[in-house]
């Protein structure tokens, strides 16, 4: 049969590799594909690529099952979405980092799809943007956080990461190797660095980010900081200063970690 593409959002997941997809053809072997490979309107696979793959390896047929026949009202990427979270061990910021580019995705069908409705069924398009609602309609940030199971905090910081960090960084953070308050510590160094930083040993990287914590809340550094993207928009002043506030936080809900409860200079 023809190679099956995968949806986009459904690639937003690492495929199982090694021990774990040997297991599955094993399992699928002795016992047959039991879920059905769920597909779009397009064909694409929805939820079940690593089954597909196990079945083309074996020789097997795979099982289909279209979503628009029991789900025509759902999002195609947020049934992605939602499916593949339920069935991988992720961790916070494994699904922040990956709710970064599922974003986009999200709003881009929910345009679309919106669209393309409005002129046919008013009702359905309602019911679609009730989904997932646009930018917009100031949602579209929250709705990720929810679907994903983080917070919005921590979605915003992933985000960042996205946009600054190398992609090897960012990939890191997917595979579960880093967390997304390391990787934003690492997008600040320039991008030689990064890759330098990621390239130690985990001892050594994980002293070096230390360090780059360490130096971001220095007051001084800061404060230079501050003076030089001030002067460099308004010109040199002498009459340029900082003040200093503190932020009482906890990263514990996000990262599954201890309570880190000490001021941090913003």
């Amino acid at each position: 049969m023809e190679d099956m593409k995968f949806h986009p959002a459904a690639d937003l997941f690492p495929l199982l590799e090694g021990e774990e997809f040997e297991a599955l053809k094993e399992s699928i072997r002795e016992y047959g594909q039991l879920e059905p490979i769920v597909t779009s309107r397009d064909k694409e696979i929805l939820d079940g690529r690593n089954r597909y793959r196990a079945c083309m390896e074996l020789g097997l047929t795979p099982k289909f099952y279209p979503l628009a026949v029991g789900h025509k009202d759902t999002l195609e990427s947020v049934y992605a979405v939602e499916t593949n979270i339920k069935r991988r061990n992720l961790t916070a910021s494994q699904r922040a980092q990956i709710s970064a580019d599922a974003r986009g995705l999200f709003e881009e069908e929910a345009a679309r799809r919106r669209k393309a409705t409005q002129k046919n069924d008013a009702a359905r398009a309602e019911a679609e943007v009730a989904n997932l609602p646009p930018q917009s309609q100031g949602k579209a940030r929250e709705k990720v956080a929810e679907v994903f199971n983080i917070s919005p905090r921590l979605a915003d910081q992933a985000k960042r990461v996205k946009h600054n960090a190398i992609p090897e960084v960012v990939e890191e953070v997917k595979k579960g190797g880093l967390s997304v308050n390391a990787a934003e510590h690492i997008s600040k160094l320039p991008a030689k660095e990064q890759a330098n930083v990621l390239s130690m040993e985990p001892k050594l990287r994980k002293k070096a980010i230390k360090e780059s914590r360490e130096r971001a809340s220095d007051p001084k550094e800061l404060d230079d900081a501050y003076r030089g993207l001030y002067q460099s928009k308004y010109g040199p002043s002498k009459d340029f200063e900082t003040w200093t506030c503190l932020l009482y936080t906890s990263d514990a809900a996000d990262e599954g970690l201890g309570v880190d409860l000490g001021g941090r200079r913003i």
